[in-house]
């Protein structure tokens, strides 16, 4: 029996590896192709032979993040900006320790700087650049202006100008791309100790504003890639919070509080959960009602 189960084991790995080599044989044709003749049709064909190589063998980590890089660049040919940062921040995100991260990085900065006009995001990459991999601009042809302030101090008044306490009103447009900024930062440079506090920080942002999916983007992020931050709490409850405020999706609330209380059930929060428990979806009128019915008893 083990000797069969021996054999079964052996066949497997030498029908993936047969498998692989088929893949790679294909993606060297094409790309052989393309450079004598570049087309729409066959740029589409050898982009999607990439991601399928990357769906098919996902441990590959050297082949992958260099396959999502040309993937990335076949859809930047192609104009097709949305898909390139896709490919960037899977490879970014899924293969940090790649030997393309550099160059992934580098190319959403450049990407967000001449293509997509927001250089705010792009200074802030190339700042995260600097951090996560010292020297990395030397060699590149991409640069900082000379008086720039330090990222942390640059994030810190993007935030504090969201919002005009003059004439109450929300610019709109500086939150999308103090949104942008943080995530990009904390792809490039994750081990940055204030990472998890800047994801809090744009969740917060996210809230505010009621773009209420992406904050709990940004909570879930923290919590899953953070886990034991002083942070993480307040992320947890505010995670539960906007599913039960902001979204009204009560079942899922209740499912967030409890998970919050559970992990942290001395957590100055919990009581303020427990509370949220036993009061899902209702108003204001049935909780006055509550308390007036408690103070006479």
């Amino acid at each position: 029996m083990r000797y069969l189960l021996l054999i079964l084991i052996l066949s497997g790995s030498l029908f993936s590896c047969s498998q692989k080599k088929s893949f790679q044989q294909k993606i060297s044709k094409l790309e052989t192709q393309i450079e004598a003749n570049e087309d729409s049709e066959r740029a589409t064909e050898l982009k999607d032979t990439y991601l399928s190589y990357v769906t098919s063998f996902p441990g590959d980590t050297v082949l992958n993040n260099r396959y999502l890089y040309r993937a990335a660049g076949l859809a930047y040919r192609m104009q097709d900006y949305s898909g390139a940062i896709d490919y960037i921040h899977q490879s970014l995100e899924d293969y940090p320790n790649g030997d393309n991260s550099l160059n992934n990085a580098l190319f959403l900065a450049n990407l967000y700087q001449k293509d997509l006009r927001k250089p705010q995001v792009a200074y802030t990459i190339l700042q995260a650049i600097e951090l996560a991999f010292p020297n990395g601009l030397e060699n590149s042809d991409q640069s900082l202006p000379g008086n720039i302030d330090n990222v942390f101090t640059r994030l810190d008044t993007m935030r504090n100008q969201i919002f005009d306490e003059a004439s109450y009103s929300i610019n709109f447009q500086l939150a999308n791309d103090y949104l942008l900024a943080i995530e990009e930062f904390v792809r490039v440079a994750p081990q940055q100790s204030e990472a998890p506090t800047l994801l809090y920080n744009a969740a917060e942002i996210a809230r505010s504003i009621q773009t209420y999916n992406k904050a709990l983007e940004l909570f879930n992020w923290l919590e899953a890639e953070y886990e034991g931050h002083t942070k993480e709490a307040q992320a947890m409850f505010l995670k539960a919070f906007t599913l039960d405020d902001g979204l009204k999706q009560y079942d899922e609330a209740r499912k967030a509080y409890e998970d919050f209380i559970e992990k942290y059930p001395d957590n100055p929060f919990a009581d303020d959960a427990r509370f949220s428990i036993q009061n899902l979806g209702k108003d204001v009128n049935e909780l006055i009602d509550g308390f007036e019915e408690e103070v006479q008893e």
